[in-house]
């Protein structure tokens, strides 16, 4: 890769870490432009639009993912705005279709004998808390001891998606849960510690996988339909969830074949 291109790149994540975007965010878009730059062995002021197009070949006759298609159209629009002051008139053009899919959504007795299934008091801790509070998987890896505020019976989240606080409840029962795990396995700053601080994503997956055979997301995800389809106010599931607009909370608006059910027939009088 030209080197001019290495020092663009190093300005491009210096400029998006001032913006505020996540680290992960960064990583994942350099190692998209890296991809794309040694493909072309072009100066980036040098790269065309047939370029772009030839990639785009080059990583779907490769299998790659529709995310990893769509993260690299993000990242050359995103840099060729910050470094070279353009705008990418033809990306949209070339994005893969996005398939619409329903969600695996477990049931709250699913979720809830999976983990009365846990002999691992850790285990148990973990999904105990992704279910009661519909956390996202980061928002748990990097809880502390300090943020479980037992005498308001709130969890504290710092700075979770988006970098904004905020507080979910408490429940007796996860207090309860809590205080078992915690004098049995006495973690240490983070409420759950792996064997380089704080809990890995890659354990984090393969606990929820192994009880519940669904990813962390999946957990929350789930959380939020039965939430929604017992009645709770998508405003309320708004909040509890830290989602910017509601349009987000209402993509756990399915609504399940027992309900379906209980809708007219409307072939009664025909039979």
């Amino acid at each position: 890769m030209k080197q001019f291109n290495r020092e663009l790149l190093e300005k491009l994540s210096y400029l998006m870490k001032i913006k505020g975007k996540a680290s992960k965010t960064i990583e994942c878009y350099n190692n998209a432009l890296l991809k794309f730059f040694r493909f072309t062995n072009k100066q980036s002021k040098d790269i065309s639009k047939q370029d772009f197009i030839n990639y785009l070949k080059h990583i779907t006759e490769n299998d790659c993912s529709k995310s990893t298609h769509e993260q690299f159209i993000n990242a050359w629009k995103i840099y060729l705005k910050e470094i070279h002051n353009k705008e990418l008139k033809y990306g949209n053009q070339y994005r893969p279709k996005k398939e619409k899919r329903l969600p695996k959504v477990l049931s709250e007795s699913e979720i809830v004998n999976g983990i009365k299934s846990c002999k691992n008091i850790k285990h148990k801790a973990i999904l105990s808390v992704l279910f009661s509070t519909g956390m996202r998987r980061s928002e748990l890896i990097n809880l502390k001891i300090k943020d479980i505020d037992s005498k308001n019976m709130i969890i504290r989240i710092k700075q979770g998606k988006g970098f904004k606080d905020r507080n979910v409840p408490l429940t007796d029962s996860l207090l309860g849960i809590l205080r078992d795990y915690y004098k049995e396995c006495k973690p240490i700053f983070f409420l759950f510690n792996g064997t380089r601080g704080k809990y890995s994503a890659t354990s984090l997956a393969n606990v929820t996988k192994k009880y519940l055979n669904i990813n962390p997301h999946g957990i929350r995800h789930s959380r939020g339909t039965n939430l929604i389809n017992n009645g709770a106010d998508v405003t309320e599931v708004q909040k509890l969830y830290g989602h910017k607009n509601v349009k987000t909370t209402t993509t756990y608006l399915h609504i399940s074949v027992d309900n379906l059910r209980k809708l007219h027939d409307p072939l009664q009088k025909a039979v």
